[in-house]
């Protein structure tokens, strides 16, 4: 509200002076004009138009100033006149203004303003009175809580928390917002206006954990569930061999019935499975393999079925049921149900059983030496060890020197074989047994029991046992010998015996313990056998296993072999089998050579390539071999990579030697030799000419180095005994395929141009041509064969004994 101050000079007052004196107005102030107000400012008392010149009235100055001390107006007025000034001062939303009078002092009491009769100032006298204005506070629905009227700038509060939560929500006060659902204010403001405050509050449905049970009351699972959802938990029983479990639904006790649904949740809830179970049913199917079948038998789980009557098939026996096709695995009856089954019925066919088993037992001893020519046997290179004992740090005539033993290819062939023959004197060590065992064997089968399927035996002296199935014959039988060998310990042995009728093939299997097994294949024009015997690599207990096989052809009189060696260790019992050195041959017998190909040769370090050995079938001497190997070598910073074909001669064949001396000289180059090699008696050091790849030398083109030849002297009791010989051999690289690589076709004048010797290979053409030959024949077929066969694939062929129930 306002309020203003109003000074009104009476009009007769006004007439009475202006009777009395012929000035101008009274309340005119000097310059006339509008009298300038504050605020809403202020009018001119006079009004008369100025009569003309006249006498001049004394003004005065009257200054009018807000309570502030500010001038609002300022001007004359004529001596005896009221002063006057209306002001106006608004109302704020605080305050509410009145304008009181006027003092002649800032602050002062309200006056009544005198006539003018000097210079005069005015101060205003206003009073206030704060303004209070309504706040409401509502609900978060609109609902009114409270209606409050505050002075300007107080702080406004509600003490309302929210709605009380429920069963189904959680309720939480955010605060309070200018509207209802606006945004809520960061703090209530104080107040300045009339102003509504609304309740903002977030609600979230509550949640409750629902406990499922399985019929035990064992907890499978706590899952949380919003109020009014509908729970629910797949629960599967997994079937046992014994039970068929149906899950039929959930109980809310323990045991309870079977709820048609689960109630919607409203609170913590536990609930339990309701299973059913019904006894699982197995069948017992029967394969008669008769004339007449048998019916299926089916019951309960743990139900004892009793043995039911034989099958019958004419011309055999029946000998009774197995679980297997083959007969392994007899069945004890009564069985008891557990799985669903199928029997199949074992016969015994009316056969020459005694002949099969004669037939069996005549094969057992085979011997594998019977492939090999004479001439390659150990026994056909016997010489005087005076004759293999050289000094080759001094001069030897060549002429004294042995050639011609065997090559490591074939002495590998000759060392597994050898071995072999550790197993068959178990044959001959336990023949008394054996033949023991033997006589009762044919005596039970000229009984002719019914069950001639299979029989065991079990005397003071062995365990044996024989079966008949599917024409296939197998005996077994297990000894004892008192024979004790180095490394491999006592001497059990178990000897499995197999004969295919059909296809002819006997498979013989001789363990002379855990460790220690041969396996060996017999038909006809074909012998294989797997050899795995425990020995000792550098201090660690390992294995040497071995697989031979040999195929003769009869009507072409030719003979060849693949045979493959592996020497493995373990560095616990626990770890993995390691391979220490892989090897294997081939070789290829005919009527004038033979011919062995192979990846053995020490002599060569690090040699990773192939060799090919030539013998002569008439004396069984090495007459020649030839080496692929891959060169390799780094000149600063070029490495040349070639493969050279070498051929090594024994000096015997190669004129213009007449002696030869070799000194070791610790040289490890591979390319280089180990020896410094001095001939027909010379000082100066034999030289060998070498290849050149541009300006840069390779390989030697041909050289004498020691070779390994293997030879044998008899023992006190006439039996070989091998001896490692190095000897020295001339090798030639041969001549290669490119322009400019005649090493062979050279060697006579390089050997000239070197060192002053003329000298020729007198090899007969037809043993070159035939190393030649086999060269580029044989030595890929032997890549081809070289991973036919591995250590873990012999132990897979050699198998696990036949168990004999004690």
């Amino acid at each position: 509200m306002k309020k203003k101050l109003f000074f009104i000079i009476p009009g007769l007052l006004g007439l009475f002076l202006s009777a009395c004196s012929g000035s101008s107005s009274p309340g005119t102030p000097s310059g006339g004009g509008s009298e300038p107000g504050g605020g809403g400012g202020g009018s001119d008392p006079g009004g008369d138009p100025d009569p003309g010149p006249g006498p001049q009235v004394e003004q005065f100055t009257i200054t009018f100033k807000d309570e502030e001390d500010n001038v609002l107006d300022s001007r004359k007025w004529d001596k005896d006149s009221i002063p006057s000034y209306t002001y106006n001062k608004d109302d704020t939303a605080e305050w509410d203004y009145t304008v009181e009078g006027w003092s002649s002092t800032l602050g002062g009491s309200v006056i009544t303003i005198p006539a003018a009769t000097e210079d005069a100032t005015y101060w205003a006298v206003v009073s206030q009175e704060k303004r209070s204005y309504t706040v409401s506070f509502y609900k978060e629905n609109g609902t009114l809580i409270k209606s409050d009227v505050l002075e300007f700038g107080t702080q406004p509060a509600c003490d309302y928390t929210g709605p009380s939560d429920t069963d189904e929500f959680d309720y939480t006060f955010e605060g309070w917002s200018a509207s209802l659902g606006g945004q809520v204010l960061p703090v209530i403001p104080t107040v300045s206006g009339s102003a509504s405050y609304y309740a903002k509050v977030s609600s979230v449905k509550k949640q409750y954990n629902v406990h499922f049970y399985d019929e035990d009351s064992q907890l499978l699972t706590t899952i949380s569930f919003a109020y009014g959802e509908n729970p629910a938990y797949t629960y599967t029983k997994t079937d046992t061999d014994e039970w068929d479990y149906t899950v039929e639904g959930w109980s809310s006790t323990p045991g309870g019935s079977v709820l048609d649904k689960l109630p919607s949740v409203s609170g913590e809830a536990s609930y339990y499975a309701v299973v059913s179970k019904v006894k699982q049913q197995y069948t017992i199917t029967f394969v008669s393999n008769g004339d007449t079948s048998v019916s299926p038998i089916t019951a309960d789980y743990g139900t004892e079925v009793a043995k039911p009557d034989n099958p019958s098939k004419e011309g055999y026996h029946f000998t009774g049921w197995s679980s297997d096709q083959a007969g392994q695995n007899k069945v004890s009856w009564p069985v008891t149900l557990v799985k669903n089954e199928t029997f199949y019925g074992n016969w015994n066919e009316n056969v020459d059983l005694k002949g099969y088993f004669q037939t069996l037992l005549a094969a057992m001893s085979h011997d594998p030496y019977g492939y090999i020519p004479n001439s390659m046997k150990p026994e056909a290179n016997i010489k005087e060890l005076s004759n293999l004992e050289k000094d080759y740090s001094v001069s030897q005539n060549v002429n004294n020197i042995e050639f011609g033993g065997h090559g490591e290819q074939w002495n590998m062939v000759l060392t597994n074989l050898k071995q072999s023959e550790t197993f068959y004197q178990v044959l001959s060590t336990g023949s008394e047994v054996i033949a023991l065992a033997s006589v009762v064997v044919n005596n039970w089968i000229d009984n002719d029991p019914s069950d001639i399927g299979e029989h065991e035996f079990n005397e003071t002296q062995y365990k044996a046992k024989i079966s008949y199935k599917n024409k296939v014959l197998t005996y077994t039988i297990q000894y004892k010998t008192g024979w004790n060998i180095p490394v491999v310990g006592e001497i059990l042995p178990q000897i499995d015996m197999s004969y295919d009728i059909t296809s002819g093939v006997k498979s013989f299997r001789i363990q002379l313990n855990s460790e220690n097994a041969i396996k060996y294949v017999v038909s006809d024009g074909y012998y294989a056998f797997g050899m795995e015997l425990k020995i000792e690599i550098a201090g660690k207990t390992g294995s040497r296993k071995a697989y031979f096989e040999i195929n003769s052809d009869e009507d072409n009189g030719t003979v060849d072999g693949h045979i493959y060696e592996f020497l493995t260790y373990k560095t616990s019992e626990e770890s993995e089998e390691k391979t220490v050195l892989p090897s294997c041959a081939d070789f290829y017998i005919d009527e004038d050579y033979v011919s062995v190909v192979g990846n053995k040769a020490s002599g060569l370090t690090m040699f990773e390539g192939f060799i090919t050995e030539l013998y002569d079938v008439g004396n069984g001497k090495l007459k020649v071999y030839k080496v692929e190997e891959t060169f390799e070598k780094t000149f600063i910073t070029v490495t040349i990579n070639k493969t050279y074909n070498t051929l090594f001669f024994n000096l015997e064949d190669i004129s213009g030697i007449n002696s030869v001396k070799a000194v070791e000289n610790g040289n490890v180059d591979p390319h280089e030799n180990s020896h410094d090699i001095y001939v027909n008696g010379k000082d100066s050091k034999f030289v060998a000419t070498k290849n050149r790849y541009y300006l840069v030398s390779t390989s030697r083109k041909y050289d004498i180095e020691m070779r390994k030849q293997y030879f044998y002297t008899l023992d006190s009791d006439n039996k070989p005994v091998k001896h490692e010989v190095l000897t020295p051999m001339m090798f030639i690289q041969d001549d290669g395929t490119e322009s400019g690589e005649t090493n062979y076709s050279t060697f006579e004048n390089d050997i000239s141009k070197d060192n002053s010797i003329t000298a020729h290979v007198n090899l007969g053409a037809a043993y070159l041509n035939k190393v030649r030959e086999d060269y580029l024949t044989l030595i890929p077929l032997f890549k081809e064969n070289k991973d036919n066969q591995t250590s873990q694939t012999i132990s897979e062929f050699i198998g696990e004994a036949e168990v004999i129930e004690a």
